[in-house]
């Protein structure tokens, strides 16, 4: 690896630059599992706690776009290598994978049913309870209106 003519990188940077570039052959690998798992037919809108997509997340933002991002800003303060269009592109990916991060885990994440404490996504919460709880509802006895049988928790 040669900066210019003159210049080249110390050893212990072309080995760390070789063994991120090793380790990103695992990102695919975790979404090819992904593809591979075969999920219940009944198993619609649950999740897991740490599910392969997550996974794959934040591998790619640890093993690629955060030590490429360090890689990239040592070489532009250090030895002056103009890479500032691929140092953008890191943070803009940093930036989207943790966003994806947040939506998952955050206060709009899955929750979990009080009544058969599977992990439910957001999008398909009243799809789960007329699917799963629909045949253990009882109509209401009170006056006040209709009951929240389908009450969730967040995750935690």
């Amino acid at each position: 690896l040669r900066l210019d003519r003159d210049k080249t990188l110390p050893d212990s940077m072309r080995y760390v630059i070789i063994g991120f570039s090793c380790l990103n052959l695992i990102t695919p690998a975790i979404a090819l599992r992904e593809l591979k798992v075969k999920w219940p037919k009944n198993s619609v809108g649950r999740s897991r706690w740490c599910n392969y997509k997550m996974m794959y997340i934040a591998c790619n933002l640890l093993l690629i776009d955060v030590s490429y991002l360090v890689m990239r800003l040592y070489l532009w303060a250090d030895h002056g290598v103009d890479i500032s269009a691929f140092i953008i592109k890191n943070i803009a990916c940093v930036w989207l994978n943790v966003s994806d991060l947040w939506e998952f885990y955050g206060p709009e994440g899955p929750k979990r049913c009080r009544k058969c404490k599977h992990l439910i996504v957001s999008a398909f919460v009243k799809e789960h309870a007329k699917e799963k709880h629909e045949e253990e509802e009882q109509p209401p006895t009170s006056s006040s209106g209709p009951q929240n049988d389908m009450a969730l928790v967040p995750l935690k």
